[in-house]
C-alpha cells in the first residue's frame, strides 16, 4: 500500500529529469554527515563538492587537509560501502577549495 519515501523520490526525480542532480546532492549530504561522524577533527576542512558517475569530488581547505584526505581516501571508500547510497562511490577526487568572498583582480 505504501511506498518507501526514497523509492518515491527516485521515481519522481526520474520522471521530471533531474535524478542526477538529486542523487548528487543526496550523496554529498550523506558523505558530509559520515565525515563529521567518523573524522570529526578533519571534517571541518573537507567539503563534498560534486558526485558524478561514481566519482566523488571533495575539496580541502589547505594542503595539509588535502594530504590527510589523500591518506584516508581508500579507507573512506570502504567506509562508504557500509552505508546506503543511490549510487556506489568508486573514486574520491581531491579538488582545490573554492574561496568565498571578494576576489582581487
Amino acid at each position: 500500500m505504501f511506498e518507501k519515501a526514497g523509492d518515491f523520490l527516485l521515481f519522481t526525480t526520474e520522471k521530471y529529469k533531474f535524478r542526477n542532480q538529486a542523487c548528487a546532492a543526496l550523496v554529498c549530504e550523506r558523505v558530509r554527515n559520515i565525515l563529521t561522524e567518523h573524522y570529526p577533527d578533519h571534517a571541518k576542512n573537507w567539503n563534498p563538492e560534486k558526485f558524478e558517475r561514481g566519482v566523488l569530488s571533495i575539496s580541502a581547505k589547505n594542503s595539509a587537509a588535502s594530504s590527510v584526505l589523500f591518506m584516508h581516501t581508500h579507507e573512506m571508500i570502504e567506509l562508504f560501502e557500509q552505508y546506503e547510497f543511490p549510487e556506489k562511490i568508486q573514486e574520491i577526487r581531491i579538488v582545490r577549495h573554492k574561496k568565498q568572498g571578494l576576489y582581487r583582480s
